[in-house]
């Protein structure tokens, strides 16, 4: 073995070092990468949640104030506390492989979904079916506080993450 193939098997070697080291930077990118996108759709689903609690907020307005506003959006309110409670299947897998503490943040925000579309739809079904009549002091005395407080405690948790994945 002359002094060419030495270089030459050096030279091999290293390329096949840089090339699984490049590999092994790369997986650790796209897993970090991932797990933003992730974090990413649990404050995305969190938020669309605080804008229905908005929402919610302007429909009872316009109930009190008995414009028609209100009763033709509360069964489109309605539908997107349920998809909201739909998607929170997925957000609920994606937080349960990531931090504790969200995965329990999401779990509160999902429970309070729920009582909150089972009351805009106790409140529908009173105005097809019932008297025809919404009680807006019964929307507007709903506590909403835990549900609000519930979505700022998952946006907090996903971005503690999201800080701390950057440091």
């Amino acid at each position: 073995m002359d002094i060419s193939d030495g270089i030459t098997l050096g030279a091999v070697v290293v390329a096949l070092v840089i090339g699984v080291s490049s590999i092994i930077q790369t997986q650790r990118l796209q897993r970090r990468e991932r797990r933003e996108r992730l974090l990413n759709e649990i404050i995305q689903w969190a938020i669309d949640v605080d804008i229905c609690l908005l929402e919610l907020d302007h429909i009872t307005l316009a109930l009190k104030l008995d414009t028609w506003f209100g009763k033709s959006t509360l069964p489109d309110l309605l539908s997107r506390f349920k998809m909201a409670l739909e998607r929170s299947k997925y957000i609920t897998k994606i937080a349960y492989h990531s931090e504790h503490t969200l995965y329990n943040a999401v779990e509160e925000v999902k429970a309070e979904i729920d009582k909150c579309a089972n009351l805009l739809l106790g409140e529908i079904v009173n105005l097809e079916l019932g008297s025809g009549v919404i009680d807006a002091d019964k929307l507007d005395k709903y506590d909403y506080k835990p549900l609000t407080e519930s979505v700022n405690k998952v946006i907090e948790e996903a971005t503690k993450i999201k800080t701390i994945d950057i440091s």
